[in-house]
């Protein structure tokens, strides 16, 4: 790798501990791309452990606040902008939806919308073994140290709700947009079964997370295909038309579609499903 070139890197986890996380990752960006940018919900509680220069969150009304070392982003249901100060090395684990709940041991509602430090959200003893692994010299040899760390952990875990993880996967897959009806129908449940689902096990509701899956489809599509227009992606992607697509790019992204096409940084891209 280049010193003057961002790098993301990914390491896939075990069988075992699959079953809780979607993938382990790296990001090392130097400072001369240092400028704030957007962190687009993916529906995934995630684990960073910051290695490079602080980083911090800017709220609405524009102050900072700087964000701990080792953090816990549980589900977010809006953009978030953060600003590093310097270069960025981090580590991390994209848990899939349902992880929060099963893995970590938490109410999955509990942790929506909020950044915390990583001892607050979890057990002592399950910060202890990721602070032990933080210690590397690196973020690769953070993320394999935290690979086998939480390796440990599923294994003393029953597997996740199928429930949960079928619902979660057939929103993610769909080509097509879906209501909660029709996901119900498909998963051979009740509607109110399927949002105390959603409720419990992902810490979000069915409808919210159907938007977070449909904009997270726009939001990759405008990036790989540069030349296909923005009303040709909100009519794929189920929008009602592009002025719906640009009122959730506004709200998840923080910005216009046009503007997020032309000024996505590495940060953000790379954290986009």
């Amino acid at each position: 790798m280049s010193d003057d070139a961002p790098f993301y890197a990914e390491l896939a986890p075990s069988p075992s501990l699959a079953r809780f996380v979607r993938v382990i990752w790296t990001l090392d960006v130097p400072a001369e791309y240092h400028q704030p940018q957007t962190i687009v919900p993916d529906g995934c509680p995630e684990i960073v452990i910051n290695l490079g220069d602080p980083v911090d969150r800017r709220h609405e009304d524009g102050a900072l606040e700087r964000h701990p070392r080792q953090l816990l982003v549980g589900q977010t249901t809006r953009g978030t902008v953060v600003e590093p100060s310097g270069r960025l090395r981090l580590a991390g684990v994209r848990m899939h939806p349902w992880a929060a709940a099963a893995f970590l041991g938490r109410d999955a509602g509990e942790l929506a919308d909020e950044i915390v430090p990583l001892g607050v959200a979890v057990s002592r003893s399950l910060a202890q073994l990721i602070d032990g692994a933080a210690d590397g010299a690196s973020p690769r040899s953070v993320a394999a140290m935290l690979r086998t760390t939480l390796e440990r952990r599923a294994n003393t875990l029953c597997a996740p709700d199928a429930m949960a993880r079928a619902a979660v996967r057939r929103v993610m897959t769909s080509g097509e947009p879906l209501t909660v009806r029709a996901l119900a129908a498909e998963l051979g449940g009740s509607e109110r079964r399927v949002q105390r689902i959603f409720r419990d096990a992902i810490g979000l509701s069915p409808k919210m997370f159907l938007r977070i899956a449909r904009v997270q489809r726009a939001t990759r599509m405008a990036l790989d295909e540069a030349r296909t227009t923005w009303a040709s992606i909100a009519a794929r992607c189920g929008y009602f038309d592009q002025a719906h697509l640009v009122r959730d790019f506004q709200h998840f992204a923080k910005t216009t579609p046009t503007r997020f096409r032309a000024e996505t940084a590495p940060f953000t891209e790379h954290m986009l499903s």
